[in-house]
């Protein structure tokens, strides 16, 4: 059996195709089959580019797609009452996800305005705790975070330090060596100071703060500083 686990089927354009190894899989295996069977359609694509790229290479090869919950469903079928079946069951299938994305909107801007992080991984410096429903701080990345300020609030460079961390081997959480672009996203990330930041709108997180805002604001103009300096030398 052939699976994208955790992947949208939404592609966007046929391109993205390739974030989807199941369906790469699946489409380089047409010539040896008659028939693509799914559970539903919607295991294939979830918009009409997905839908439009992946029903023309299936034709291609001749081949069919059997749904089990869509029966009545085929891809040269010409009776209008088939047609107008299978588009229902798509439509009713958008709007059912449509509906869950609005709830989950929703869900996530209480959380926010409530001071917890709506969603997404944690910033370096901070983990979620054991049950998942509270950020807690990362001790040996905070370690790091205190360092990458303290530096940086100094005048170093973004080089300076990323080389300082490298050579202490000190690797970021995906075990990367540090970049200028990774050390100026954390130098601009106000959520080390306890704010919250959501659809563009800020709130006091309920979690602790590893630096200090007067740290952060000292740091902020340094960056500034340098900045400034950068774009005058050229």
């Amino acid at each position: 059996m052939l699976a994208d686990e955790g992947i949208s089927g939404a592609i966007g354009n046929q391109d993205d195709v390739s974030n989807r190894p199941g369906i790469v899989a699946l489409l380089s295996l047409l010539h040896e089959v008659d028939a693509v069977i799914v559970m539903n359609t919607s295991r294939l694509w979830r918009d009409e580019q997905a839908k439009v790229f992946i029903t023309r290479e299936i034709r291609k090869m001749h081949g069919e797609i059997i749904s089990i919950e869509q029966p009545r469903y085929s891809l040269y079928t010409k009776d209008p009452q088939d047609f107008l079946y299978n588009s229902m069951m798509e439509m009713l299938d958008t709007y059912e996800r449509m509906c869950i994305s609005i709830k989950l909107a929703q869900g996530r801007a209480t959380k926010a305005h409530k001071g917890d992080k709506p969603t997404g991984v944690t910033p370096y410096g901070y983990q979620y705790s054991a049950d998942k429903k509270h950020i807690v701080i990362n001790q040996q990345e905070a370690a790091v975070v205190r360092r990458i300020f303290t530096m940086a609030q100094t005048g170093n460079s973004m080089q300076k330090i990323a080389d300082y961390l490298n050579a202490d081997t000190l690797h970021t959480r995906r075990n990367n060596r540090w970049t200028k672009a990774t050390l100026q996203k954390i130098l601009h990330n106000d959520f080390y100071v306890g704010t919250l930041t959501y659809q563009k709108r800020k709130w006091v997180g309920n979690h602790t703060s590893i630096i200090s805002k007067v740290q952060f604001g000292k740091v902020q103009v340094q960056l500034q500083k340098r900045n400034k300096l950068l774009n005058n030398k050229k």
